[in-house]
């Protein structure tokens, strides 16, 4: 990382804790956190009592996940005592902790994001490099998350999206997986002349919108997306590209075969939608098929690439998940490397991986779900892009949210494109 890259970092991030801190984000205290049941007891060891360490996870369909692992490292390590924390809003608490230097000492995060850059750049996060837990690291993982050659997170899993569908449904009415974008729509439209609801959205959450835009930025957007980097550096204005327009029209169409009110569908709501067989096509990421098979262990259900216009352009999106960083205030670091250190070992890492169905980070993890083979194979083959808001400056994936919600809600694709040119145009210094 750049010293300017740096400078931007700094400056975008004090941006966003001041505007949190105007609008009165209290920092979390003991009386409203969400803790973790596993971890609560004190455990004494060799006479003393254990040093408890707080785990902020940010990762809501993780929490019984980490549960089990955290009760087996508790279990295993009477010295330390992890207590997992998870909280609705939670990188936006994760922020108003930092600015009120209360920042957690052990906490998930998004390594390839800005705001984690961000923090990096700051001197919150302690460095790793070179640490033996990095050793257990896919190589190619390891790289993409170098900054200036150094190491500040140890990662656990990738993630990816696609479109959820009812493969009982699908088989009953001969439908094949869509290659296009537009066997796609006709897809949507059998079901829908069927009286079947093609697809659920759920807009209210602008986070899963938000992913949604980015699927569709790869698949349409010149370099899969990266040209709204080259609107931030003031090359290229966005309210004159064309595929930003039809990126506009192809989410304003698919939501024509939806539920009535997408605005007012949250993401628990699509998840059991969805899971009920309400709906035939839910997008979403793959860290959400826990959660369906929670809502109903019966459904028969897969997912599938989101498909560009063109067959041979189809990839899928990726990203480094429950990546795990230590504060560099953190009171007792080696106490907190001990627990990272725990989550980097296979036999650990293949628990987490079982469990939460993702794709691991970590060396001789196996991977083998059913329900994303469509996906892991054009992973395998290479045939993907990082999410382009990794590349953006802090607080621009927000103000970007907000953009796509607002899209769907005045179907104004000029609009939204004004809106986009705004939040990223020349924002460089």
């Amino acid at each position: 990382m750049g010293k300017q890259w740096g400078r931007q970092m700094k400056r975008g991030l004090g941006m966003v804790m001041a505007s949190l801190l105007v609008f009165g984000l209290a920092a979390c205290s003991s009386d409203n956190q969400n803790e973790s049941a596993n971890g609560a007891s004190n455990q004494q060891a060799n006479g003393k009592e254990a040093v408890e360490i707080e785990f902020f996870q940010q990762k809501r369909e993780a929490v019984e996940t980490f549960d089990q692992l955290i009760s087996a490292f508790n279990t295993d390590n009477k010295e330390v005592n992890m207590k997992q924390n998870n909280v609705p809003d939670s990188s936006k608490v994760l922020i108003t902790r930092m600015a009120s230097n209360d920042m957690p000492p052990v906490f998930t995060d998004w390594p390839l994001k800005a705001e984690f850059k961000a923090r990096v750049s700051s001197g919150m996060v302690m460095e790793l490099t070179g640490d033996p837990m990095l050793d257990n690291v896919k190589p190619e993982i390891l790289e993409m998350l170098k900054m200036d050659g150094k190491v500040y997170a140890m990662p656990v899993a990738l993630n990816t999206v696609g479109v959820f569908y009812n493969v009982d449904m699908f088989e009953e009415h001969g439908l094949a997986i869509p290659q296009t974008y537009d066997e796609l729509i006709q897809i949507a439209q059998s079901l829908q002349d069927k009286g079947i609801t093609p697809f659920v959205f759920p807009d209210k959450d602008a986070w899963t919108i938000g992913f949604e835009a980015q699927a569709q930025y790869g698949l349409t957007l010149p370099d899969n997306g990266d040209v709204i980097v080259k609107a931030i550096s003031g090359e290229q204005h966005l309210n004159e590209l064309a595929e930003l327009e039809r990126v506009a029209e192809k989410m304003l169409e698919m939501r024509t075969y939806s539920t009535g009110d997408s605005l007012g569908t949250s993401y628990d709501d699509a998840t059991r939608e969805f899971a009920t067989g309400n709906a035939a096509m839910f997008f979403q990421g793959i860290w959400n098929i826990p959660s369906i098979q929670k809502a109903n262990p019966s459904l028969q259900f897969a997912m599938f690439p989101l498909p560009a216009e063109q067959a041979d352009q189809t990839k899928v999106m990726i990203n480094i998940d429950s990546a795990i960083a230590i504060a560099a205030s953190a009171e007792d670091p080696d106490a907190a490397k001990q627990f990272v250190s725990y989550m980097s070992e296979p036999e650990h890492a293949q628990i987490y991986s079982s469990l939460d169905k993702s794709p691991s980070a970590i060396k001789d993890v196996q991977t083998d779900v059913k329900e994303y083979e469509l996906l892991s194979k054009k992973m395998d083959a290479g045939e993907s892009y990082i999410f382009p808001n990794t590349k953006w400056l802090p607080g621009m994936d927000d103000q970007h949210r907000k953009a796509v919600q607002n899209l769907i809600a005045s179907e104004d694709p000029q609009m939204f494109m004004d809106e986009m040119d705004s939040i990223f145009f020349d924002k460089q210094e």
